[in-house]
């Protein structure tokens, strides 16, 4: 935010100061189990050992595993714990109501659908703006706001952002201010304030905040009293503010703390990524995202991925199963028949077998060859590091192996059962040569 803010920032000198001492890298890594639990691991890179430099909640008591190490680039302070299931965590990491500061939250649902799990896993910033007279999808849309996100150049965005955020915090300056006023004989109502807003919005924003130690309420009444002009000040209504004044410097001091703040968010999943928001990298069962304090100003900022893990018991057991039933279905038609040559007098070893054409094997196991090896190069080239490295670059979606090797097993099958009916075949011609080999008696 540009001039608007600016002037509530008394402190302009301080967040240069801030800007120019360092900026604190946090790191949160998730890792999620099949079973739902979770485990959270949270460094943070600075010029110190310590990490009251960084805002984002870093839980230092003893539940948590810690540790520490210094390298040339400066120090690094991790820690580590395991939870349940998602409500656990969130359990640690709630900040409570009406507390100013970085919140977040998340949620894992797990879906079991025989063959597969599927998960979702989301992770919400919420925004630290505290203010709500004013709402901003009546300034900017949703698109806007990814592009805002995204870095790309945005001025018009910004302006808008920063008309927002003016009209949020006067706002709800204006409407305590219209509450304490009607508690007594002042002669205003509610309509006759209402006709004057616009131009006391304006008043407000004109105005520099300075001089008035941080007290953005008795600034704000004396601008009630250039535009309304009541015959005693409103400055007498400074308690009724009270509140909003409070959440005011809250605001102003976790702002200038939060100043340069970047978070890398790592999130580990069971089974491969299907679909994800991810803007750093996605690949096989991890996506990353990279973002900046200023991205969780004025909206959640909400990460989320989707995966899909194979059920390997399940999926086997189905397989043996039907397996099985094929099996059972064989020998019965192999003992059926059986019976019904022996009825005609005809050996078993004497009977008639169905048996492909020469050339139908031969393009059995040309096509299930051609199939195999291609799907085998396929895997080597997608699993190879470079061309890997090249679609995590286009933020390509990840190739899922069920599908290769699926592909894989169906070309080796229809090479065997081609093999299979070529030997017959050559079998069967060997025979009927030998047999008009022999002379006859």
């Amino acid at each position: 935010m540009k001039s608007f803010l600016c002037k509530l920032l008394p402190l302009a000198l301080l967040l240069s100061l801030i800007a120019l001492t360092g900026c604190k890298k946090v790191t949160i890594k998730t890792v999620i189990r099949s079973n739902g639990s979770l485990q959270r691991t949270i460094s943070v890179d600075g010029d110190s050992l310590g990490v009251d430099e960084t805002v984002y909640p870093f839980p230092q008591d003893g539940s948590w595993d810690m540790m520490s190490h210094k390298d040339s680039s400066g120090y690094t302070y991790i820690i580590r714990k395991d939870f349940r299931n998602a409500a656990e965590l969130n359990e640690e990491f709630d900040l409570g109501q009406d507390t100013i500061g970085l919140s977040v939250r998340v949620r894992l649902d797990k879906k079991f659908r025989w063959f597969y799990s599927f998960y979702r896993y989301e992770e919400c910033f919420v925004k630290f703006f505290p203010f709500t007279g004013a709402n901003l999808a009546d300034y900017v849309t949703e698109e806007e706001i990814k592009i805002y996100n995204s870095g790309e150049d945005s001025i018009g965005i910004d302006e808008r952002i920063e008309e927002y955020a003016a009209h949020a915090l006067i706002g709800d300056f204006y409407n305590a201010f219209v509450r304490a006023v009607e508690k007594y004989p002042l002669g205003f109502d509610a309509n006759q304030l209402e006709q004057k807003k616009r131009e006391l919005f304006a008043v407000v924003m004109e105005w520099d905040f300075i001089g008035e130690d941080d007290d953005f309420a008795l600034f704000f009444l004396k601008a009630c009293d250039q535009v309304y002009r009541p015959a005693q000040s409103f400055a007498f209504l400074v308690p009724h503010l009270d509140e909003l004044n409070r959440k005011y410097r809250e605001y102003i001091a976790f702002s200038s703390a939060i100043i340069g703040e970047g978070y890398h968010v790592i999130v580990q999943l069971p089974g491969r990524v299907l679909d994800t928001n991810a803007n750093n990298s996605v690949k096989d069962h991890e996506v990353v995202w990279e973002f900046e304090a200023e991205n969780i100003h004025f909206h959640d900022y909400v990460l989320w991925v989707e995966s899909r893990r194979l059920n390997v018991v399940p999926t086997l057991s189905t397989g043996l199963v039907v397996l099985a039933g094929l099996l059972v279905m064989w020998f019965s038609a192999r003992r059926a028949h059986r019976q019904k040559l022996q009825e005609r007098g005809i050996a078993w070893q004497d009977r008639r077998r169905w048996v492909l054409k020469w050339w139908m094997s031969v393009t059995l196991i040309v096509i299930g060859l051609a199939l195999a090896i291609w799907f085998i190069s396929l895997y080597i080239v997608f699993a190879s590091n470079p061309v890997f490295l090249f679609l995590d670059y286009l933020h390509a979606s990840p190739r899922d192996k069920t599908f290769f090797i699926a592909m894989i097993v169906t070309g080796g099958l229809l090479a065997c059962l081609g093999a299979y009916h070529l030997a017959l075949y050559i079998r069967r011609k060997k025979k009927g040569l030998h047999q008009k080999s022999q002379p006859i008696s």
